[in-house]
């Protein structure tokens, strides 16, 4: 049976993509594990349904959000509830039972969205893969309605395009970057375009220019390739492999400069 613990603590205020750590006074959900970590189950999962996150995704649309778990292979679990940094762990039991041991190291304003994340991971007791193990579904025994789908990470993201030639035709359509952070290895980045009529389907783009600096600035861009006619306001996520560009520039530290965030560059590790 599930023993949860809350204790309380002051909401943090963050600014900008990156959030900032509170107080170690965490809300954790505490469970007495049993067994070991399930190896089938590790890895980068995005969680792919549930309430729109305003913050980043539009109302109007179906997207995978920012947010996601970590499952690794000593049962360790991280993640992140769109706004709220997680660490914890994992174990399997027989039957296909599920136990999370969840604790929430930072606290920004809960929404809607993040609310439903973290109560999700509070009931879920047991899980299901599916898809070829592409899909992982956590579901309640209790609660009968609760569904939380996941899609592994690795299945969704594309490497970085290496192209000078790419790189300076740029992209078709016009777009505003509202939104970056990094997930693991991966990139994931929120825009919001004109269109409609096509899906898109862009390319994250480095033209093998590479700065001076420590770490070094590395200008990517991001090409919508399709040409689109509709004026539709659209805002979606993507999600990019950083793991060649990091191998192609020889770097585990990079600042990526990308057109159309503004000023400023966002700092990736190689995870």
């Amino acid at each position: 049976m599930k023993r949860i613990l809350f204790n309380f603590f002051p909401i943090c205020l963050c600014v900008g993509i990156l959030l900032s750590s509170c107080d170690p006074n965490d809300t954790e959900n505490s469970l007495d594990l049993q067994g070991g970590s399930n190896t089938g189950l590790t890895g980068l999962w995005l969680l792919s349904n549930g309430p729109s996150d305003n913050a980043s995704i539009s109302a109007r649309e179906s997207q995978l959000s920012p947010a996601h778990l970590n499952l690794q292979e000593d049962g360790k679990l991280l993640g992140h509830s769109s706004r709220n940094i997680l660490g914890g762990t994992f174990s399997t039991t027989g039957n296909a039972g599920i136990e999370l041991n969840v604790t929430l190291s930072t606290r920004v304003a809960d929404t809607p969205y993040s609310t439903w994340f973290m109560q999700g991971l509070d009931e879920a007791d047991q899980y299901k893969l599916e898809d070829s193990d592409r899909r992982l579904v956590l579901k309640s025994t209790v609660n009968k309605s609760l569904e939380m789908i996941f899609v592994r990470a690795n299945s969704l993201a594309k490497p970085v395009l290496i192209s000078a030639d790419t790189y300076n035709t740029g992209s078709k359509e016009e777009f505003k970057v509202i939104a970056v952070s990094q997930i693991g290895n991966l990139l994931s980045i929120t825009a919001a375009y004109s269109g409609g009529c096509v899906t898109q389907e862009p390319d994250l783009v480095w033209g093998k220019q590479l700065g001076k600096s420590l770490p070094p600035l590395v200008p990517v861009k991001l090409v919508l390739g399709k040409a689109d006619d509709c004026e539709a306001l659209l805002t979606k996520t993507w999600y990019f492999n950083l793991e060649n560009l990091f191998k192609e520039t020889q770097y585990d530290e990079l600042l990526l400069s990308i057109e159309g965030l503004g000023t400023g560059s966002v700092r990736v590790k190689k995870q």
